[in-house]
Formats: structure tokens, sequence, C-alpha cells
């Protein structure tokens, strides 16, 4: 009866687990993806319900001390969070070096993930849910490369000691400890210039006492090429470690079973050198031994950048004041970026997510009452991706830290180059390559035009500019603002958003060409109507 019991149990589990996998490929029915945005920037997400469905937790599959060893961009909640995660809908394929999984993660609250740098916090759920519940669907694969070379690796199993970095290049290299030894033997031979043999006679002496054992020193009338091949014999026979004897007298600082060192990785180097090209153990480790982990977002058509509270908040446009929450602090601002299929690469530790379009919920910068808005913009993240926006470092002078001259080459002048601040050159965050500023002078609303714009929790930095009638040595300056002129003094605007916490640079006022031929064009009756338009601008920036 047991063994009727036991085989109905493993037929029930196998029907059990045929149906979840129908279920897999049915729950599709359930699911919709409705993409509209209204005015306050929100998006509604896939819709599933859950319903006495058993779902997993996430930490069968891998705990919170894994998950951070493997990736530095910390849960908004930490481990109590990763507790709240399950998952659903989990199909897999293993190969040799490549594992495949597709699932959904599923939580109550939404999957945020805070910058290792601090610089934003990335909302992969930022869609209202059909439910009260958010679902991530995930496509991950694992790589494991050393695999194709190595089979009986487990990265599990490798404890970062010196035994354990020697056995990898001794297997890989195909160099093992008796050719590595034979080696180090005859290096030793080439240095000594003298035919005392001093340097190889004073590491046979520290064998026979370090491992108790009785070797022949080497004199000029009995050296024959056979003394090396002697030598290793006479090791072999007396039944020593070949490895132990390369690891504790070429690599190792101490005799006990530790984690590699600095110094002790630099010998290892040295020992395999011969065999492989510009070995470094650090590269090795991080595209070898570790597996790589790629994930995608397959399904994700929006994700959330949420801006520190102390430099962009959440704003009330009808009650006219900044948003907070039942405990009255400050809502921080939000971000909804338009994206397809948002990458995680572990190697790089970065996500790569390219969005099209962007919309930025009322917000104000800091405490200043002045209102931000921008209707496209580029997550740089990581750093390299700069490239592909438009952004460069020169459109920042106000970060200039110092400046060295190019000496030139092959007759060219001599120029300058500048050191910029690593805010800029480490900039990771909203690039924005047109934004607007709304604040209030007095009883009059101005819309200010911003470029070059850079945000995220540490700065707020780029370009102010005006299109303004110039008058002659007057502080008074004409902004031409949506087809209406406002008079106003440039120093009481600078002094404004002095006040709220701006730093600026000086104005630059540029004619504008395309309204000066207009100008030229015009008859002389027109001329003396018109007045010339300018474009005025300076730096800004606004750090925390």
């Amino acid at each position: 009866m047991k063994i009727v019991s036991a085989y109905l149990f493993w037929q029930g589990l196998f029907f059990f687990h045929l149906a979840v996998m129908f279920g897999q490929y049915q729950a599709k029915e359930h699911l919709q993806m409705q993409g509209s945005t209204d005015s306050l920037c929100k998006c509604k997400a896939l819709l599933h319900e859950y319903k006495g469905q058993f779902v997993p937790s996430l930490g069968n599959f891998a705990t919170y001390e894994k998950y951070r060893q493997l990736c530095a961009w910390e849960p908004v909640g930490g481990a109590e969070y990763f507790k709240k995660v399950y998952v659903d809908k989990m199909i897999f394929n293993v190969g040799h070096t490549e594992t495949f999984y597709q699932f959904s993660l599923v939580s109550y609250p939404p999957v945020r993930l805070h910058h290792p740098k601090d610089a934003y916090t990335l909302n992969l759920n930022p869609c209202e849910p059909g439910s009260k519940v958010h679902e991530l669907p995930v496509a991950l694969n694992v790589t494991q490369a050393l695999t194709a070379h190595m089979p009986q690796f487990e990265e599990g199993r490798f404890d970062s000691t010196a035994e354990a970095y020697f056995d990898v290049l001794a297997y890989v290299s195909g160099q093992y400890e008796e050719s590595l030894l034979e080696t180090q033997l005859t290096a030793m031979l080439n240095i000594d210039q003298a035919e005392d043999y001093s340097r190889l006679n004073q590491f046979i002496s520290k064998l026979d006492s370090n491992y108790k054992i009785e070797l022949h020193a080497v004199r000029a009338e009995n050296y024959t090429e056979n003394t090396i091949p002697d030598l290793l014999t006479q090791l072999k026979n007396a039944e020593t470690d070949l490895k132990t004897i390369l690891l504790d007298e070429f690599v190792k600082e101490k005799k006990d079973r530790h984690t590699i060192t600095r110094l002790e990785k630099s010998r290892l180097q040295d020992l395999f050198s011969g065999y492989f090209n510009h070995l470094n153990l650090d590269e090795m480790e991080q595209d070898f031994l570790k597996a790589q982990y790629r994930l995608v977002l397959p399904e994700t058509k929006f994700v959330g950048i949420e801006i520190e509270s102390r430099l962009l908040r959440q704003w009330d446009s009808e009650k006219k004041t900044a948003l907070v929450d039942s405990n009255g602090h400050s809502v921080n601002a939000s971000v909804l970026l338009f994206v397809n299929e948002p990458q995680y690469n572990s190697k790089t530790d970065q996500w790569t997510i390219e969005a099209s379009h962007a919309c930025l919920q009322p917000s104000e910068i800091g405490t200043s009452g002045f209102l931000l808005d921008f209707s496209k913009a580029h997550l740089i993240s990581p750093q390299s991706n700069a490239i592909m926006t438009g952004f460069s470092n020169s459109n920042y002078p106000m970060f200039i830290r110092d400046t060295t001259e190019n000496t030139g080459f092959w007759g060219e002048p001599k120029t300058n180059l500048y050191v910029f601040d690593t805010l800029i050159t480490a900039f990771e965050g909203l690039y924005a390559p047109e934004a607007h500023l709304n604040l209030e002078l007095g009883k009059k609303k101005m819309d200010l035009k911003l470029k070059e714009l850079l945000l995220n929790n540490y700065l707020l930095c780029g370009q102010l500019e005006l299109q303004v009638e110039k008058k002659s040595k007057a502080s008074r300056v004409n902004i031409i603002h949506l087809g209406q002129t406002i008079s106003i003094e440039l120093n009481k605007l600078s002094s404004t958003l002095s006040k709220a916490g701006f730093e600026l640079g000086a104005w630059q006022w540029v004619p504008n060409p395309t309204q000066n031929e207009t100008h030229t064009k015009s008859t002389e009756h027109t001329k003396k109507k018109q007045k010339q338009v300018w474009t005025v601008s300076c730096d800004f920036r606004k750090r925390t």
C-alpha cells in the first residue's frame, strides 16, 4: 500500500506540473496592456488577478545576500522588501554554458531600486496595477563562460584562495605542477651569472629544511642538461606535493589557506605569464569565474525615475503648494519614461534604458516655488550612453575645476584642456535637451527656456535662455514671452534665482541671426518700429 500511495503521489505531482505549464500558456489570455497616460503622467499596467493561487517566494530561488553580491542596486525596503516578492510562471532551459529563465516577479509594493551611487531611484512598476498586485515579466540569461573550458567548475564552491585560482589556471592552460616548477627552477639557473649556481642551491637548501628531504646541490662539475629533471624526480620520489611547493615558495604570503591577497594575485600571474597573454586575475574573475546575468524586461513600456524631494518635489497645481504624504513629508518627484525592453547586465552592474519620451509630474524645484517641466529626456546610465544623447562636458562651464595646456603635435597650435568636476564627468541621471522653468516675478508669470538640463539627486544644471529686445546701457530688458513683451530688470531676475538657491554664470548676449536677416530685408519704416531681438543666456546650477 505504501508503494501504491507513493506512486499516486508522484503521479499527482507530475500532472500538477503539467497543469502549471499549461496554465503558464493560458495565463496570457488574462493579460491586457493599456499604455495610455493622462496629464498627471499615470499609466495602467498589466492586469492579472491572483485568487487562491499559490505563488512561491523569490527567496526559494535566491537569497537576499546572494542578490546583493550580484547587484548593487538595492531594492527600496532592503531585505524586508525582498521577502515580499514572489515568482510566477517560471519556465527555464538549461544549456552547457547558458541557462535561460522566463518568469514574472509579483509583489504588492512596486519594484523600486536605489541607484548604486544614490543618483536616483528606478521604479520598474510605475503604472497603476489592475489589481492589488504589481507584476513584472522578466527574461533572464545566466552565462558561465568557464564551464566551456572546465566543465566541472562550480562557482558556488570557488573559495577565492590561491589554491582555487591555481587549479583553474592549471586546468585551462594545460600546465601542471611539474612543468611549472621546472620553469621556475630553470629561471633560477638563467639568473645565476656565476657558475656556482648560488640562487638555485639556496632554493634547494630551503626545500631540504622545509620539507625534510635531501637534495643534491648543483656544482659546475656535475651540471648537465638533466640536472633540473633530476631534481624534479628527487622531489617526486620524496613524495612531496609539487603544488604545495609552488604555492608556498612562489605565491603565498602565509602558509595557511586564505582568501588570495593582492600580492599573491600578482605572483600567481607571474607564475602563469608564459601561458596566457596579459593575464589579469581581476578581469578573469569578472569575465570567466563569475556567472554573467543579463536581464531583459520584454513587456515593460514605462519606467519611473524618482528624484529626491530636497531637489525636486511633486506640486499640487490646484492648491498651489507642494504635495505631502500622510506623515507631512514632501513627495519625491517622478519622471515617467516611455521605454522599450530595459536591460540589466551584471558585468557592468548597469541598466541600459532607452527612452523615447518623458512625462514629468508637476514638480517644484526645492522650495523655490519654481516649477520644472520637460517632455523629452534621456537616461544616462551607464555613463557611456551619454555620447549617444548629445551630452557634452563642454556645455557646463560652471563645473570646470582646472585648466591644463595641451602642447599639440605636428605643429598644431597649443590649446587649453579643461578638467571637469566628477559630478559631470561621471554623471548618471536624466538629460533633457530642452525644458521649461515656470516662475512668478512680482505679478508677472514667466515661462523661461532651459537647455542642456541635467537632473539627478545631487544637482540640477544647464543653461537659461531668454529672447529679449536689448536696450543699450540699460539693466531693464523686454522679454518676449508667448508673443507678448514683459519688461523686467535683468538684475532682479538674477537676484530672484539666486535667492532660490541657483548659482548663475555671467549673462551672454548674442544677436538673433534670423531676426537680423528679416530686419535687413524689411523696409525703413518697418525697421523703425521693430526692435532687434537678442538671445541672452547664462549657465546655472543648483546642488543639494
